[in-house]
Parts: structure tokens; sequence; C-alpha cells
């Protein structure tokens, strides 16, 4: 799923739960509210830099492994368990 550059902001649960596997979120997402994107099996996340996250916005810890990358732009593919920016 491509989110269209024209979206500043993605609101609570907006895409939960729709067997999502790979996303691209653009830089003009400033931030993103609580569970918009649980229960999605994602394994790709190309992401904006210094995007801020509500609690508990992906499943699988992308969260976490993003604050702790500095908020880097890129893209995250999540294999064997851990999430890598390449």
């Amino acid at each position: 799923m491509i989110i269209p550059n024209t979206v500043l902001l993605i609101d609570e649960f907006a895409f939960y739960d729709n067997l999502l596997t790979s996303i691209i979120i653009p830089g003009s997402v400033s931030s993103i509210k609580h569970g918009a994107f649980l229960e999605n099996p994602l394994t790709s996340i190309t992401i904006g830099k210094n995007v801020k996250f509500a609690d508990n916005v992906f499943y699988n810890e992308f969260n976490y492994y993003y604050n702790r990358n500095r908020r880097r732009a890129g893209t995250y593919i999540y294999i064997n368990g851990e999430w890598r920016l390449q």
C-alpha cells in the first residue's frame, strides 16, 4: 500500500487488520496514531524521517526499532524476527 504524499496524519486504527504486508509512508506524514497498523503481517515499511508514533502503532515492535535508529528515513525489512534498515 502506498499512502499519498498529501496525507499528514494517520488516525487511530486507520489500517487495522487489513492483511497489509508492505507499506510506503511518505515524508509528508508527521504523526501516526494508536493502532493504525496493528494486526497486519508487515514485512516491509518504507517511511520518512522523524515520524512520531503513539504507542502500539505497528506489530512486531517496529516503533522501537525505528526510534532506536534515530527515526531515519528508509525501507525497513522484517527478517527472522527482527527489523533491519536496508
